[in-house]
C-alpha cells in the first residue's frame, strides 16, 4: 500500500527530487547489523593472520566506537570512518596484536573486508530500486541519506555491487559529515551541500 501510494505521489505532485535511506530501505541485511562486524572480524583475523578470537576483534571496534563517542561528544554514526580506523590500530598495536603492518595498508584493507562483510548479507529491495530507477528516467534526482559508520567510498562500492550506482545523484553518510539524521542534524547540511 505504501509502495503506491509513493508512486501515485511522485507522479500526481510533481515531485523533482527525492532522498532515500539505505538500510531498511533500499537495501536489508540477512543478519543483525551486529553480525556483519562479527564478519568483519574473521576476515581481518584472517587477512592480517591475528591471534586474537572474533568476540575479541568484536570488542576492540565497539569499544573505540564507545571511546570516540565519549571522546568527540558524538553519537556512533557521527564519529568519522577514518578516526574509528585510527582508534582500533592504534590499540591493536598497543596491544602487540598487529605486528609491523603499515598504517596506510590497514586503513585500506579495513575498508575493503568492511565493504566484503557488508555485501555478503545485504539483498536489495527490488521494489524500491525501480520505483528510483523510473524516477530517475523520468528526469528526477536521487539522494542517498544515511546513518552510516563507513565513507562515502564504502557506500560507493556497495552501491555498485548492487548494480545501482547510477541511480544517485549523490551520497551523503552521516560520519563523513559528522552529522546524523537521529539528531537533525545532517539535514541542513545536506541542503546547503546541493
Amino acid at each position: 500500500m505504501y509502495l503506491n501510494q509513493l508512486k501515485k505521489n511522485l507522479k500526481d505532485k510533481n515531485i523533482k527530487v527525492l532522498f532515500t535511506d539505505y538500510y531498511d530501505t533500499l537495501v536489508h541485511r540477512t543478519v543483525h547489523p551486529n553480525y556483519a562486524i562479527k564478519i568483519w572480524a574473521k576476515f581481518m583475523i584472517i587477512e592480517f593472520g591475528l591471534d586474537i578470537s572474533i568476540d575479541e576483534l568484536y570488542f576492540i571496534r565497539q569499544e573505540s566506537m564507545t571511546y570516540l563517542c565519549d571522546k568527540l561528544n558524538q553519537n556512533n554514526v557521527e564519529v568519522p570512518y577514518k578516526t574509528l580506523i585510527g582508534e582500533i590500530y592504534k590499540r591493536l598495536i598497543n596491544n602487540n596484536i598487529i605486528g609491523n603492518i603499515n598504517q596506510t595498508r590497514f586503513f585500506n584493507v579495513f575498508e575493503s573486508i568492511d565493504f566484503k562483510a557488508e555485501a555478503s548479507v545485504q539483498y536489495p529491495n527490488e521494489n524500491i530500486v525501480k520505483l528510483l530507477k523510473a524516477f530517475k528516467t523520468d528526469g528526477g534526482k536521487v539522494y542517498l541519506v544515511s546513518d552510516f559508520y563507513g565513507s562515502k567510498l564504502l557506500f560507493e562500492k556497495l552501491l555498485k555491487h548492487h548494480g545501482i550506482l547510477d541511480v544517485f545523484d549523490d551520497v551523503f553518510s552521516s560520519s563523513v559529515l559528522e552529522k546524523s539524521k537521529h539528531s537533525g542534524s545532517i539535514y541542513n547540511e545536506v541542503v546547503s551541500k546541493l
